[in-house]
């Protein structure tokens, strides 16, 4: 990890990339990082899987989260939660999902190829959600977790 790193860093002085950062990265993980702080962790986050500890350290040290998974694998699109508090706002689920993400300040990560999706995604300010509600939404509990653990990805010696 230290040597990806490192090699990160050499690119950014080089002139050859503009900012760096990481991605499913825990607290833990970023012990073995020296020098410049990443710009951002790319971790999974959604309603249903808001990894409070990891998203909180990056608030601490002004690393952006940017969410992979936003709408839970599509799985939250069912929820009924979701689906009832998008009714409420009159939006679709993924917009509901994705305004969630941007409330937090966390910058989802969304793919499609459809075109009226992409038109949709990109529609998500025209409402905010209220803080009493978006409290509903981070207490919905575990829901859509992709079963992916950083730690069995991520090496835990520095050196590596």
């Amino acid at each position: 990890m230290r040597v990806t790193w490192n090699a990160f860093q050499d690119f950014k002085h080089e002139g050859l990339v503009k900012s760096i950062g990481v991605a499913n990265f825990l607290p833990h993980h970023f012990a073995a990082l020296e020098g410049e702080v990443p710009v951002i962790d790319q971790i999974e986050y959604h309603i249903g899987y808001l990894q409070e500890e990891a998203f909180a350290y990056c608030k601490e040290h002004d690393i952006l989260v940017e969410g992979w998974a936003a709408l839970g694998r599509a799985e939250l699109l069912q929820s009924a939660t979701v689906q009832t508090m998008a009714a409420t706002y009159q939006v679709n689920p993924a917009q509901l999902c994705l305004r969630f993400c941007l409330q937090q300040g966390v910058l989802p990560l969304v793919k499609s190829a459809d075109e009226q999706r992409m038109r949709l995604n990109r529609d998500v300010f025209s409402f905010t959600i209220t803080a009493a509600d978006m409290e509903k939404l981070k207490s919905v509990g575990q829901v859509a977790w992709s079963g992916e653990h950083p730690d069995k990805a991520i090496p835990l010696d520095p050196a590596d």
